[in-house]
């Protein structure tokens, strides 16, 4: 396979990685009212430290505080893949298209 055809393939696989953990973190934002468009709620979330999200579905918070990491870790290897535009630019796909379905359902924090 060519290195642009590899180049692809890995593009794909990041794509599909940060749209799987994004979605499910959109899920579980809606579940515990947060929204994680907000930087000051992700520090509190990542430092377990929105009490009122929380205690609204403590099993949903945790999974979410969890994916929050999980989401940075696959950021740093995607920029050693891929390098730091390519993957600015996926993020930047997978979240608009993320607040575009929280628009729809009529969601503060889209």
């Amino acid at each position: 396979m060519s290195h642009q055809g590899n180049q692809s393939l890995e593009h794909g696989r990041v794509t599909k990685q940060f749209e799987d953990v994004d979605r499910e973190l959109a899920r579980l934002a809606y579940l515990c009212d947060v929204d994680l468009s907000n930087e000051d709620n992700v520090r509190g979330v990542i430092a377990d430290n929105l009490p009122s999200a929380a205690a609204r579905n403590p099993p949903a918070f945790k999974r979410m505080r969890d994916l929050l990491m999980l989401h940075y870790v696959l950021r740093e290897r995607a920029v050693e893949s891929i390098g730091a535009t390519e993957t600015q630019a996926i993020l930047e796909d997978v979240i608009g298209r993320i607040r575009a379905r929280f628009r729809l359902l009529g969601h503060p924090g889209a």
